[in-house]
C-alpha cells in the first residue's frame, strides 16, 4: 500500500460517522432526483405510445395532444378518436383522466366530449358494421368492467348531413357503471321537413349487456311544427319507414343515393304500410324493459299561429300492449282532458279515447291567442272521442262530439274585429273499411246558435286513365227551417257588424245534394232548393236605401288597389237614368252576368248550381255564383275584402236590397256604380271614354263589349290603348251576340250589324263617331219573366290575352 492511500485511510477513519452517513444520503438522493427527472421526461411519451397501441388494437386511431401524470392518476388532455374505415364518426374529448392503482386501470373521467357524424344514414350505418365486423368487442359483463365506472361530463353529438344539422344533443353526464348506463340531464334537438321536435331534462338507464331501457323521462319536450329550415332540410334525402336491422347493401358500381328527411312513398296497400311501420316499432319497443314507464313532465306543441300545453305524458311498455296518456294535469280537482291510446305489441285493435272538459280552453293548456283566439280563460269546451283501428279486419272508425260555448276569435280572414259569443257544436261519425280509400260520413252535424246544418256523404278515391287518380264524391245536406230572426240572433257578435239593430221575420231553410265521378264529369248531380221567406223589418240608418236616391258617396278604388271617395247619384253630371239607358245594354247584362236576374229574388240556384259543377270539374274555385244584386250589394254596402264576415253580410244585404228595390231601380244602380276600366265608374263615363258617346247610344255591340269587360275591366284595358279589341276577344264578342240573338234579344238584322261592327275605341282629340239611331229605354226596366234560367255559357270564356 502506497503512502498516499495510507493517508487517505487515516484521514477518512479520522472523520465521525455522522459526517460520513450524512454524505451518503446525499449521493442516494442525487441518484433520487436524476431518476425522477428521467421518469418525468420519459413516462408521458410512453403513456401516450401506450395509448394509441391500445386504441390501435381495437380499430380506433387516437391522437393525444399532451399527457399529465399525477398521484395515481393520468391524464390525456385534447383527444381526437376516429374509427378505422369510419372517418364519417369523430370523437374529441378535452380531458380523460384515469385512476392508475397498484391492480392496473380503475375508474374513468373523460370532460368536454364531443360527437360528431358526418353523412347519411345509409353510409354511416354500412361503416359501422364493416368496423364492427373487423374488431368484435369482447362479451359485456354484468359488472361494467371489473367494477370500473366511466364517467362522462359535457358530452354534445351533432349529426350533419349536405351541410344541414338535422339532429343534435347534449348531456350534462353519462355515468357507466355495474351493467348499466345513466344518462342524466339530456337536451335534444331534430329538425325535420315539417317540424322540430326539443327535449330537454332526459333521464335514462340502459342495461348494458342487452342494450334495453329501464327508465326514460324527461323534464320538457317542445315540438314547434313548420320551422324556417323545413325547406331546406326536406330537400336532402329519404328515410324509409320500413328500415332493417341488416345493413343495407349499396350497389358496387354505384354511389349511395343522397339521404332524405320525407317519408317513403306510401304502398297501394295503407294496411302494408302500417305493417311496414310496425316492424321497426316492434324492434324500437324490444328496447326498453318490460313494465318500463316513460314519463314527460311537460309537453308543449306550438306553429305559427297556435300554442298548446305544458301537458304531461305517460307510456307504459307492457308485455301485450302499449299504454299512452296525455294529461295537462288536474284544475280545481279536475282533470280537464285526458287522451288514452292502446297499441297492441302484436295483434289486436289500435285504440284511442278522448275525453276534454267542460273546461276552459286556458285549463286545456291553448295559449291567448292560439289561432286568433282571445278570452281563453272563460271559453268553455267539452269533448268526446274514440278512435278504432283493427289491421286484421282492415277498418277504421271514428266517433265525437265537441260543444264550443262563449268563444271569442280575432282573425282578419273572419271580420275585421274580435268575434264574440261563439256557441258552436259538432259531430260525426267517420269510417273506412278496405283499402282506406272509401271513406263515409254519418250523423254530421254543426250547429252555431239556432242554426244546424246536416251533413252525410261519402268520398272514395278511384283509378283514372294513365295511372292517375281522382275522387268519387257523394253528399246531402239540409239546413231546417228556422225563424229568420232566430238565425240573425245566432250569429255571433262582431260577425255582422253592418247588420246590428236589423230586424227579421219569416223562416228560412234550405237542402240539396251533390254526387261527382271523375270518370264521367259530365255526369254530374247537383241539386239545390231554397226555402228563403224571410222578411227584413227594420235596418239601421246606414242601410237605407233612400240615400240612392240623390247624390251620395261610395268608397272605390284606383288600379293600385287603394281606396278613394267618388259621388253618384240622380243629380250628378255623369249618371245615367233608366230612360237615358240604351236597351241593348241591359240585354248584355242578361247574356253575361244574370240572366235570371228578372226571376230571382237576389240568389239564383240555377247559378249556384252551375258554380259547384264547374268548381268541382276544374278541382278548384274556378266560377262564382254571383247575381247583379249580390255585385251591387258588394259595391254600395261592403268592400272587397275576401272575410266570412262580408260573405255573410253580403247575403243578407242582397235579400234586403231586392226587397226595398225594384228591378228597375236595382240595374239603374248596378250600371252607375261599377267599374268599367282604371279610375272609370258608372256606364256614362265608361261610354264616352270607350266609344265617345252617351250611354243612350250604344249600339248592340258596344254595349255587349262593355259589358263583358265587367270581371276583369282593369286587366282588359290594355286594349283601349291598342284602338281595338284583338281579333281573338272579337269573336268573344261575336259569340255573346249570338246568344242575344238566339234568345230574341236581337232580330236578325240588329245581330247582323252588330257581328259587323269594327268596335273602334275613340281616343282624345277624334273627331265624334257618327249617332245611331237608338230608342232608349222608356219608363222603368220591365222584362220580369223573359228569362226564367240562367245561362250557361259552356265554358265560353275570353281568350288569353
Amino acid at each position: 500500500m502506497g503512502p498516499e492511500r495510507s493517508l487517505a485511510r487515516g484521514r477518512l477513519a479520522g472523520y465521525p460517522a455522522r459526517v460520513r452517513g450524512r454524505r451518503l444520503l446525499w449521493a442516494l438522493a442525487g441518484l433520487v432526483v436524476v431518476a425522477v427527472v428521467v421518469a418525468t421526461l420519459a413516462a408521458p411519451a410512453v403513456v401516450r405510445a401506450k395509448a394509441i397501441a391500445s386504441a390501435r388494437a381495437r380499430g380506433v386511431e387516437l391522437q393525444v395532444g399532451r399527457v399529465r401524470l399525477g398521484w395515481f392518476r393520468a391524464e390525456l388532455g385534447e383527444v381526437r378518436a376516429t374509427l378505422e374505415g369510419a372517418r364519417e364518426l369523430t370523437i374529441e374529448a378535452r380531458s380523460v383522466v384515469a385512476r392508475v392503482g397498484f391492480s392496473g386501470v380503475g375508474d374513468v373521467e373523460a370532460r368536454g366530449v364531443a360527437v360528431s357524424a358526418d353523412g347519411d344514414p345509409a353510409t354511416i350505418r354500412r361503416s359501422l358494421e364493416a368496423w364492427r365486423a373487423r374488431h368484435p368487442s369482447p362479451a359485456a359483463t354484468t359488472s361494467g368492467g371489473g367494477g370500473r365506472t366511466y364517467t362522462v361530463h359535457e358530452l354534445t353529438a351533432r349529426w350533419r348531413v349536405l351541410g344541414v344539422e338535422p339532429a343534435s344533443a347534449a348531456v350534462r353526464e353519462i355515468v357507466v357503471s355495474g351493467g348499466r348506463i345513466i344518462v342524466r340531464g339530456g337536451d335534444a334537438t331534430l329538425k325535420l321537413p315539417v317540424a322540430e321536435v326539443r327535449a330537454a331534462g332526459v333521464d335514462t338507464e340502459i342495461a348494458r349487456a342487452d342494450g334495453r331501457l329501464g327508465a326514460f323521462s324527461a323534464a320538457t319536450v317542445a315540438l314547434q311544427l313548420e320551422p324556417s329550415i323545413a325547406g331546406t332540410v326536406g330537400a336532402a334525402a329519404t328515410i324509409p319507414l320500413a328500415w332493417s336491422d341488416e345493413p343495407a347493401e349499396a350497389p358496387p358500381s354505384e354511389k349511395p343515393a343522397a339521404p332524405s328527411f320525407a317519408a317513403a312513398p306510401a304502398s297501394a296497400d295503407p294496411w302494408s304500410l302500417l305493417a311496414r311501420v310496425r316492424g321497426p316499432m316492434e324492434r324500437l319497443l324490444a328496447r326498453f324493459e318490460s313494465g318500463v314507464e316513460i314519463k314527460i313532465a311537460e309537453i308543449t306543441i306550438s306553429a305559427k299561429q297556435a300554442a298548446l300545453g305544458p301537458w304531461s305524458a305517460r307510456a307504459v311498455l307492457g308485455a301485450d300492449a302499449v299504454a299512452f296518456e296525455l294529461d295537462p294535469g288536474e284544475k280545481a280537482g279536475r282533470k280537464p282532458l285526458v287522451l288514452r291510446a292502446l297499441v297492441p305489441r302484436d295483434r289486436g285493435k289500435w285504440t284511442a279515447e278522448l275525453k276534454m272538459g267542460p273546461a276552459t280552453l286556458a285549463e286545456l293548456g291553448v295559449a291567448e291567442g292560439t289561432l286568433g283566439l282571445a278570452d281563453v280563460a272563460t271559453a268553455s269546451v267539452e269533448a268526446r272521442g274514440s278512435i278504432e283501428l283493427d289491421p286484421q279486419e282492415k277498418t277504421f272508425a271514428a266517433d265525437g262530439a265537441l260543444t264550443l260555448k262563449g268563444a271569442s276569435i280575432n282573425d282578419a280572414r273572419i271580420a275585421d274585429g274580435p268575434v264574440q259569443g261563439i256557441d258552436v257544436g259538432a259531430r260525426g261519425v267517420l269510417a273506412s273499411k278496405g283499402d282506406l280509400r272509401t271513406w263515409t260520413l254519418t250523423g254530421g252535424s254543426i250547429e252555431l246558435g239556432k242554426v244546424r246544418l246536416d251533413l252525410e256523404g261519402g268520398f272514395e278515391s278511384i283509378d283514372l286513365k294513365d295511372g292517375k287518380r281522382g275522387p268519387r264524391l257523394w253528399a246531402s245536406w239540409s239546413v231546417p227551417t228556422v225563424a229568420c230572426g232566430d238565425a240573425l240572433s245566432s250569429m255571433p257578435k262582431g260577425l255582422l257588424p253592418k247588420l246590428e239593430g236589423m230586424e227579421m221575420q219569416g223562416t228560412f231553410g234550405a237542402r240539396g245534394r251533390v254526387g261527382f265521378d271523375a270518370r264521367l264529369p259530365d255526369k254530374t248531380e247537383v241539386d239545390l232548393f231554397l226555402d228563403q221567406k224571410c222578411r227584413i223589418t227594420k235596418v239601421p240608418p246606414a242601410l237605407s236605401v233612400d240615400r240612392f236616391k240623390e247624390p251620395f258617396e261610395l268608397r272605390v278604388y284606383d288600379p293600385k288597389g287603394n281606396p278613394k271617395t267618388a259621388r253618384f247619384g240622380p243629380g250628378t253630371p255623369e249618371w245615367v237614368s233608366s230612360e237615358k239607358l240604351s236597351p241593348y245594354v241591359v240585354d248584355a247584362l242578361m247574356v253575361c252576368e244574370d240572366g235570371a236576374f228578372f226571376a230571382h229574388n237576389g240568389f239564383s240556384a240555377g247559378a249556384i248550381r252551375n258554380a259547384i259543377i264547374a268548381n268541382i270539374k276544374a278541382g278548384k274555385f274556378a266560377l262564382g255564383a254571383s247575381t247583379i244584386t249580390m255585385q251591387l250589394t258588394k259595391n254600395v254596402f261592403l268592400d272587397r275584402r275576401k272575410q266570412l264576415s262580408r260573405k255573410l253580410q253580403e247575403a243578407v244585404l242582397t235579400a234586403w236590397l231586392e226587397q226595398a228595390m225594384s228591378k228597375s231601380e236595382l240595374l239603374e244602380l248596378y250600371v252607375n256604380v261599377i267599374e268599367y276600366g282604371p279610375n272609370l265608374y258608372g256606364i256614362g263615363p265608361a261610354s264616352w271614354h270607350w266609344f265617345g258617346r252617351p250611354a243612350s247610344d250604344l249600339d248592340p255591340a258596344e254595349a255587349t263589349f262593355l259589358i263583358s269587360l265587367l270581371p276583369s275591366p282593369v286587366k282588359r284595358h290594355f286594349m283601349w290603348d291598342k284602338g281595338a279589341p284583338s281579333e281573338g276577344y272579337l269573336q268573344y264578342v261575336r259569340a255573346l251576340l249570338k246568344e242575344e240573338r238566339a234568345r230574341g234579344k236581337l232580330d236578325e238584322d240588329e245581330y247582323q250589324a252588330a257581328i259587323a261592327s269594327p268596335l273602334k275605341f275613340h281616343k282624345p282629340g277624334d273627331p265624334a263617331p257618327p249617332p245611331h239611331a237608338i230608342q232608349p229605354v222608356k219608363g222603368p226596366i220591365d222584362k220580369s219573366g223573359a228569362d226564367d234560367a240562367a245561362f250557361d255559357p259552356g265554358g265560353l270564356s275570353p281568350p288569353a290575352e
